[in-house]
């Protein structure tokens, strides 16, 4: 079952989206750092994983595809 929000405004709503999103943006930040720090050890380019990042998000809403996000877009497929 998920969560149940008590209020259930769109307000709350909105603020469990909002933690959502910071959670993810922590995790992401520390696979990013992790990367980071592999690259360094072995010599490898560092800002290659960064850059195939930015490629995938800008696919997303960019000016490739338009405002429109679907699955298609986020999956690769």
């Amino acid at each position: 079952m998920g969560i149940t929000l008590n209020p259930d405004t769109p307000e709350a709503r909105k603020a469990l989206n909002n933690l959502a999103r910071e959670k993810m943006k922590y995790r992401l930040l520390a696979d990013i750092s992790l990367d980071l720090v592999i690259c360094e050890m072995e010599g490898w380019d560092k800002l290659e994983y960064l850059a195939e990042l930015k490629e995938m998000i800008n696919t997303l809403g960019g000016e490739k595809n338009g405002p429109d996000i679907s699955r298609k877009n986020v999956s690769g497929r």
